[in-house]
């Protein structure tokens, strides 16, 4: 799948992998993948889908392709992405607010200024509140996840 956006220096082509009807695929490989990181995306998109949401995008890599030279430059992945949200899962403790904030701020990776849900079951308190002093969501445990969840789609009905 291929989007075209217009930036100030010309065409950007961002480009990502996978449609809507191969993401099931890809979290069902992810399943069983040696990385930790992998195998908790994969829970957690199975989470969200079973709270009736439909994964639009799951590690979603995306590039700006220089339109002169060709050049393929990454810009960010996307772990998974609802109609509601953008979730970064990750395993680690380590403070992710910068790659929130940037998921948040850059309209090339966020175009519609969907929220930004961190789930990270092992975040320090220091990084928790990191996170959401740029604007984010966390949340490190399935219930809050949930919860989360459903308070965004309730404000999207509303």
């Amino acid at each position: 799948m291929l989007s075209v956006l217009a930036g100030r220096a010309g065409f950007y082509y961002i480009r990502f992998r996978g449609a809507i009807a191969r993401q099931y695929e890809a979290i069902e490989n992810a399943t069983s993948s040696p990385d930790p990181d992998k195998q908790l995306e994969a829970m957690v998109a199975r989470l969200v889908q079973q709270e009736g949401c439909t994964v639009i995008r799951f590690n979603a890599l995306f590039y700006s392709i220089n339109p002169r030279t060709g050049s393929q430059n990454p810009i960010g992945e996307i772990d998974i992405e609802v109609g509601e949200a953008i979730i970064e899962v990750t395993t680690r403790a380590k403070n992710k607010s910068g790659q929130v904030q940037k998921f948040l701020t850059d309209p090339w990776l966020n175009m519609t200024g969907k929220p930004v849900i961190l789930y990270a079951p092992n975040i320090t308190r220091g990084a928790s509140n990191a996170v959401i002093k740029v604007g984010g969501i966390v949340a490190t445990d399935q219930s809050q996840l949930s919860q989360e969840i459903q308070r965004l789609r309730s404000n999207s009905n509303a």
